[in-house]
């Protein structure tokens, strides 16, 4: 595995890390916020956004944010219903992007 390889994955995994610690307390609490299908789809999309930015390999980072997009648009992350089960979607969607190697 070449450095540019590892490294795109340490940074996607950091990625995920980040928003998943972004949305963590939240998720926590007793009273964690409920996720409307539509606040789903634009947490979805600043991932997407962020991911496509961010991404080592641009071209990759490109499709991974395409299908995250593809999906939210059909409908695969509604029902949620809070942060913590969105954020638990979007890590299980991404590995499987990336070959479920992290």
């Amino acid at each position: 595995m070449t450095k540019i390889r590892r490294f795109g994955r340490r940074a996607t995994a950091s990625i995920a890390l980040a928003a998943m610690v972004m949305l963590a307390p939240a998720a926590r609490a007793a009273d964690a916020p409920r996720v409307t299908d539509e606040r789903a789809r634009e947490i979805v999309d600043m991932a997407a956004e962020t991911i496509r930015n961010l991404y080592v390999e641009a071209d990759k980072g490109a499709a991974i944010a395409s299908e995250l997009r593809s999906r939210a648009n059909a409908g695969r992350y509604d029902g949620a219903g809070t942060v913590s089960v969105l954020a638990d979607r979007l890590s299980i969607r991404a590995r499987r992007a990336l070959g479920g190697s992290w």
